[in-house]
């Protein structure tokens, strides 16, 4: 096939190479089938990385022709084949070149798309600092595009997804058996079976079929499940790690097909129940029957579509024989009406709670096939407060434009699509105090009490943090607190030991209080500059004085006062 395609490439270009080279319609013809074969040799198996080699010749081609535009599309998908091999810091080059060229454009939608992009690289190779960086920026485009929901689901990933490499790296796996203990002893909630549904949720299929690899890894060879909850997860891990390759370059067609068979094995080996034995089989089917289709085989692809319709029609007669049972235990079906698009096994749900205002969605994921209105609030509750620091009280859900109350009503998973289910809370902010202590427990710092005492004490416009001697080294959970805090008239950050780079991270990740006190620290007159710029339109009065700030001519301050207008008072006492 690869052969086939560059052949057909060549006798298509063939004509074009021909005539004038200045022609700027041919060579935009040219620039485009170099993009369209590079994309498509990057989507098969191509372990000579032809597709580079087109990449190449079309963002040259668009450099040439000074159309910015097309060069953008070039580097995106040139970034994106980098990614898919795993050659990261290219994939990152290509990245911050299509960043900066949305920013001259002013392409907003793009801007944000590709900022996104770049936070599910560093997620893949684990530098969560790196995707917060972007935070900030993907905030501001979101408000002025009006939506901003792409922003809370894009922090909501990136917290969601470190906090469960934490709890993975707290697993001690020098012990015997350490391993097998993240998969045996986490059960039905296997850590590394969510991380891989969430990477493959987004989009994130090596990083998926990463850790379903890991999670597979974990079970002893040989070892015999108990029940069958404990043989899903295994059976969970296999199918994320397929799904994983479908499309993608990571393992040929023979590969796929032998993994796939694998599953079905184990499925007849372990899984007794006939409805979860049938959602299971379905899902391979399914898969077996895109392969198949993907690679051309179509005498294949109709033989496993023959065998998926007769499993669909068990599956369906066994769930009419159901119906009237599940109806009289009382249960709440959220699945609504069955499709033949069911998808077994992906039981997730999708809560949208109020949040500050904000409606938020928030994932649950849950491989049993029943739950309650008590494990969905606790799961909420845990996750708003790690996630935006809210403590919140549930008073009913709504399934289905029904609400539900009772904590011990239960509710039916459907599979195959997500479910949504609304949320009535009443929604309270912890206290700052609460918070550091959280933070502190998420990066693993131990708590300092005076500091803890003075956020305990703040009041809604004022927090003083006054002679805690804070310094650098307090700046990460600092910047955690202030984000989380509403906007300030007054904040104290005198008598410590902070310094120039210090203050302006911390200013820079919140909203610029109206009066601002740095005086006895350890500033220097780079600061001013970087303060005037964060405070501009808001900031009234600043006092810096008792710093290392050079005796600087009234001129100079002058002229760096205006660059906030809204500057009143500028206090620089013994300078």
């Amino acid at each position: 096939m690869l052969g086939r395609i560059i052949h057909w490439n060549e006798m298509y270009l063939k004509p074009l190479k021909s005539t004038d080279s200045c022609d700027e319609t041919f060579s935009r013809l040219i620039l485009s089938s170099n993009v369209n074969m590079g994309v498509i040799l990057s989507k098969i198996h191509d372990p000579e990385f032809k597709a580079e080699r087109f990449f190449v010749a079309a963002t040259e081609l668009a450099q040439k022709l000074n159309d910015p535009e097309a060069e953008r599309e070039c580097w995106h998908e040139f970034g994106k084949f980098f990614q898919r091999n795993g050659r990261w810091d290219s994939a990152m080059m290509c990245q911050k070149k299509e960043i900066k060229i949305t920013k001259m454009l002013n392409l907003k939608e793009e801007e944000v798309a590709c900022r996104i992009d770049n936070i599910k690289l560093y997620l893949e190779i684990e530098k969560f600092d790196e995707c917060k960086k972007h935070f900030k920026r993907i905030k501001d485009l979101t408000t002025e595009l009006e939506d901003e929901s792409l922003h809370s689901e894009i922090t909501s990933l990136v917290w969601d997804i470190e906090s469960i490499h934490k709890e993975i790296k707290e697993v001690p796996l020098e012990e015997p058996l350490g391993r097998a203990k993240l998969y045996l002893e986490l059960g039905n909630n296997n850590i590394l079976h969510q991380l891989g549904e969430i990477f493959l949720e987004v989009g994130m299929k090596r990083a998926a079929a990463k850790s379903a690899a890991e999670g597979l890894l974990n079970i002893i060879p040989g070892f015999k499940h108990t029940d069958e909850m404990s043989s899903m997860v295994q059976i969970g891990l296999m199918h994320i790690e397929a799904e994983s390759s479908e499309n993608t370059t990571l393992k040929p067609y023979d590969v796929q097909l032998a993994f796939n068979q694998t599953i079905l094995f184990i499925i007849h080996r372990e899984i007794k129940t006939r409805k979860l034995y049938l959602e299971n089989c379905i899902k391979v089917y399914k898969r077996m029957i895109r392969l198949c289709r993907y690679y051309d085989k179509e005498a294949t692809s109709e033989k496993w579509a023959v065998i998926a319709k007769a499993a669909k029609e068990q599956y369906h007669d066994l769930e009419e024989s159901l119906a009237e049972d599940i109806e009289k235990t009382g249960i709440v079906n959220t699945s609504g009406p069955q499709t033949d698009d069911i998808d077994p096994l992906q039981k997730n749900l999708r809560v949208r709670i109020n949040i500050k205002g904000t409606q938020v969605v928030i994932g649950l994921s849950c491989l049993k096939e029943y739950t309650t209105v008590k494990w969905i609030s606790r799961q909420l509750i845990n996750k708003t407060w790690r996630i935006y620091g809210e403590r919140i009280s549930i008073d009913y859900l709504i399934i289905n434009g029904s609400k539900v109350q009772s904590p011990e009503a239960k509710i039916q998973i459907s599979k195959g699509h997500k479910q949504e289910i609304r949320v009535h809370v009443k929604a309270h902010q912890k206290g700052l105090d609460e918070y550091y202590e959280n933070v502190c427990s998420r990066l693993k710092i131990p708590i300092v009490p005076r500091l803890k005492d003075a956020l305990k004490d703040h009041t809604d416009n004022e927090l003083n943090l006054s002679g805690l001697a804070l310094s650098s080294e307090d700046v990460p959970v600092l910047r955690f607190l202030l984000a989380r805090k509403g906007p300030l008239d007054n904040l104290d950050l005198s008598a410590n030991l902070l310094d120039d780079d210090a203050i302006i991270k911390l200013l820079t990740d919140m909203r610029c209080p109206r009066h601002v006190d740095l005086r006895s620290n350890l500033l220097t007159g780079k600061c001013l500059k970087h303060i005037f710029k964060i405070g501009q339109g808001r900031l009234s009065s600043l006092r810096v004085s008792y710093n290392k700030i050079e005796s600087t001519s009234k001129h100079v301050i002058s002229d760096l006062s205006a660059l906030c207008t809204s500057l009143e008072v500028l206090d620089l006492e013994e300078h």
